[in-house]
């Protein structure tokens, strides 16, 4: 299979990829570039030979089948806004153009198209705050914990070495009832889980304290 470049266009939202697929008069893939093949989370090598519909939510199937067979016959441009499927299950938004080309062998089929989701920036936002985050709690000289509604601990600052003794590798993804003595930290565990289900404003009504006194356990006992 033949790797496609990615190519470029600009559009009101700033600089977004355009991907392109080659196909044969059937809509089956002839080409199809890895990147291309990643945002539908599948590899580009398991892709070819096989319908274009592989890509295309069941839902937009007639329409696509509509407005291809109409491409092929009159062989003239046309452009479809459909939903894609990723392999997750979860469906992206496309907006589509089809193409033809006449090349010394056989006319060549394409179609082009953008993901006019938001997910993709969204995740980029995410990612860059999360830095942010992860930058402004290694200045502190306090531990500061990450946790999830079961109190795992999903990150925690380099000040947990000093504090308790524990690299960061080794408090990741652990309960955060090992960084206490087990009989103290119990008598806490089911008030803390109540902090993911109440408001700050409701806490004071609720009876539920700003801070919490629990002793620690180091490392080294």
């Amino acid at each position: 299979m033949n790797a496609l470049d990615d190519q470029y266009s600009m559009n009101d939202a700033g600089m977004k990829t355009v991907h392109r697929v080659v196909l044969n008069n059937a809509a089956s893939i002839l080409s199809i570039s890895r990147r291309t093949a990643e945002l539908f989370g599948r590899g580009a090598e398991n892709l070819g030979g096989r319908s274009f519909l592989t890509l295309v939510s069941r839902h937009f199937h007639s329409a696509f089948n509509d407005v291809w067979l109409d491409f092929i016959d009159r062989q003239e441009a046309r452009s479809l806004r459909i939903n894609g499927i990723h392999s997750g299950g979860f469906e992206i938004p496309l907006d589509m153009g089809f193409n033809y080309r006449e090349t010394v062998d056989e006319p060549e089929f394409s179609v082009e198209f953008r993901d006019i989701s938001y997910r993709g920036s969204l995740e980029q936002e995410l990612s860059a705050l999360r830095e942010n985050y992860i930058l402004l709690a290694e200045t502190a000289t306090d531990v500061i914990l990450q946790i999830d509604g079961s109190l795992e601990i999903l990150f925690v600052n380099s000040a947990v070495k000093r504090i308790f003794g524990y690299e960061r590798e080794e408090v990741e993804r652990e309960h955060l009832g090992s960084l206490f003595a087990p009989g103290p930290f119990s008598q806490y565990e089911e008030i803390l889980k109540k902090y993911f289900v109440i408001d700050d404003a409701d806490r004071k009504e609720n009876g539920l304290p700003n801070t919490l006194e629990v002793l620690g356990r180091r490392k080294d006992g």
